[in-house]
């Protein structure tokens, strides 16, 4: 069997031939939103990291149970880091096993800068310092930054506040609300059942065993100092959840299963788990870390094509007039007017960026750009070269100057080409 399929004359192509000598098309590169990706897909912003690296984040769920609606919950991809969750106090030598007065829970949402982000969360507390972790397992914290001094202005003003249900530690099935913007899974999120309260809903991610397994980023086990560790970073292991067992073990899950462990011991993974909005964008290609990159940057709105009109018979040169729409940022907004007998917009595309002008009033002016006031105000292209009684489609996009690859496109309008008007 010889596969075969069709491109279109104008196909663009990658830049070089493939390993194998072939040539390769390029999709045209875009965005989509957040919540358009699908429960697996894996996302991350470059500029948000841990250790060095940028952090991988998986989908884990969509419109999930008690989140915000229309929001996006994403999980790292792997255990980051192995760290005690709370350093030994005054009453309780193995740690608090509350998880709203843990050092790591205060750590994952602080973004403060080295040595700063701990504060007491009551009269006992203690920072989780070599002195305050179990030896063996070591791994002290409290002179690193907080987790989220790590992550883009961008990333972390867009993390959502969330609702999170969290065991108070007794053992006796009591639990409390908690509001943060970043957490680590439950047992009934995992689809580990109750244990022993029901903290949250389980996500769509947690499908069986496999799917629970996690791995070591290698810069998260290179930096692990405990004396118990798995042997590389494709070897799964276990780690923290916010549920207790009694007031002297946390749990601590591992593919279909689950473990306790004091709450000093340090040689558990930690696996933090958020929230986005579903309005977010993100590249619609993947990069050579098989993410979908996400962009910051809001891409203008459609520009509104006002000349021609749909089914509108037009000279094989004409202008393309339009009005762009306001960018969110108030960046500047470069055009490219489209035309093609494909509808769909797939092949034989001709395209138009040279010779754009703006109506002042009084006529028309040599533009380059609109700028933030020029909401509302008439542009043209020129279109020129079209062939005679084609059956032909328009199109403007407008792209601003921050995310110079991502552009919104206007509607497409249907035209026949002719002599005369």
């Amino acid at each position: 069997v010889r596969p075969c399929f069709i491109l279109g004359p104008e196909t663009p192509l990658r830049e070089g031939r493939g390993e194998d000598g072939s040539w390769r098309p390029a999709a045209q590169r875009g965005t989509v939103s957040l919540k358009e990706l699908s429960v697996f897909d894996k996302i991350k912003d470059p500029d948000s990291r841990y250790l060095g690296s940028p952090i991988i984040w998986q989908v884990a769920g969509i419109n999930h149970e008690g989140h915000p609606a229309g929001s996006v919950t994403i999980l790292s991809q792997r255990l980051l880091c192995a760290k005690p969750f709370d350093g030994a106090e005054s009453g309780l030598p193995n740690g608090n096993p509350r998880y709203g007065y843990s050092n790591i829970r205060q750590w994952l949402c602080s973004a403060a800068g080295p040595g700063q982000w701990y504060m007491p969360q009551h009269v006992s507390d203690n920072p989780p310092a070599g002195a305050n972790a179990y030896a063996p397992y070591g791994n002290a914290y409290d002179g690193e930054a907080g987790f989220m001094h790590g992550l883009s202005p961008s990333f972390r003003s867009a993390l959502l506040p969330v609702a999170v249900t969290a065991d108070l530690g007794t053992g006796a099935n009591q639990t409390e609300l908690l509001r943060d913007r970043l957490c680590l899974p439950s047992p009934t999120e995992l689809g580990l059942g109750n244990l022993p309260a029901e903290e949250g809903a389980p996500l769509a991610i947690f499908q069986n065993a496999w799917n629970r397994e996690r791995c070591f980023t290698p810069e998260g086990l290179a930096a692990n100092a405990s004396s118990s560790k798995p042997a590389d970073s494709e070897t799964p292991w276990r780690f923290w959840l916010r549920a207790s067992v009694n007031t002297a073990a946390v749990y601590q899950a591992s593919s279909n299963t689950y473990t306790s462990e004091p709450p000093y011991y340090g040689q558990a993974g930690v696996l933090p788990m958020g929230c986005l909005p579903g309005e977010l964008t993100v590249s619609n290609m993947q990069d050579k870390d098989g993410c979908f990159v996400l962009v910051f940057n809001q891409r203008p709105d459609a520009p509104r094509i006002s000349s021609p009109q749909a089914g509108q018979r037009v000279k094989t040169g004409f202008y393309l007039e339009f009005l762009p729409a306001a960018d969110a940022e108030g960046d500047m907004q470069f055009f490219q007017a489209e035309v093609t007998p494909d509808p769909s917009f797939s092949s034989g595309v001709s395209r138009f960026t040279e010779g754009l002008e703006k109506w002042d009033g009084t006529g028309w002016q040599p533009a380059q750009a609109a700028g933030e006031d020029d909401a509302g105000a008439l542009f043209r292209l020129p279109i020129a070269g079209l062939p005679l009684n084609a059956d032909l489609y328009a199109r403007v996009s407008a792209t601003d100057q921050a995310g110079s690859s991502y552009a919104a496109y206007s509607g497409i309008v249907p035209l026949r080409t002719g002599d005369i008007l």
